[in-house]
């Protein structure tokens, strides 16, 4: 650590310590719970109409309630960003992989018996969105309730480039072949 950087490897960028130190509290660590959150400064970038949302229930009960909620609720970007138009097309192409998730979702529940399905439900959304100077960065979730005592959740972080608004993979992130950056994040997990 040299002032006020943070470098891991010599062949790294060095990152700003604030960067690196986040809110340790109970309530930063289980937020992972609560779609939408995201910085305080990434409020600015985000389209005033809101976000790109959708609902559907695959039926509606004798008395009026539905049943098998699917909702999917994505970040949609303004003109503050450069990217903004390739940001939001790849929020498009989650809400198109959202839908097949529904048809495959709703498919499941038409073939079983009502008792079976009752109180299932299914959720994409997003959660920790964080826009920096260079990167765009948020989880993206999946979770939904099939039976058995608990919902259940697979989250995969995704990261953007600010300027060209295209996705982000480990490769675009580190400088050495990935054998070694590969060593590098395993032993740093440990």
């Amino acid at each position: 650590m040299e002032g006020e950087t943070f470098t891991v490897f010599e062949d790294m960028e060095p990152l700003k310590a604030e960067v690196l130190v986040l809110d340790t509290s109970l309530l930063y660590e289980t937020n992972f719970c609560y779609p939408e959150r995201k910085d305080k400064n990434a409020e600015q970038y985000l389209d005033a109409d809101g976000g790109l949302h959708y609902e559907e229930a695959y039926g509606i009960r004798d008395d009026g309630s539905v049943y098998g909620n699917f909702s999917v609720t994505l970040p949609k970007f303004n003109t503050k960003i450069g990217s903004y138009e390739q940001l939001n097309q790849q929020m498009e192409k989650l809400m198109e992989l959202a839908h097949e998730d529904k048809d495959s979702f709703f498919q499941e529940i038409g073939e079983l018996e009502q008792d079976e399905w009752i109180s299932w439900w299914r959720k994409h959304e997003y959660s920790h969105l964080y826009i920096g100077e260079s990167y765009i960065s948020m989880y993206y979730a999946r979770k939904g309730y099939e039976g058995g005592m608990r919902d259940w959740r697979n989250s995969m972080p995704l990261i953007f480039d600010r300027e060209t608004g295209l996705m982000l993979h480990m490769d675009d992130l580190f400088t050495v072949e990935k054998s070694v950056y590969m060593k590098r994040l395993t032993i740093m997990c440990w």
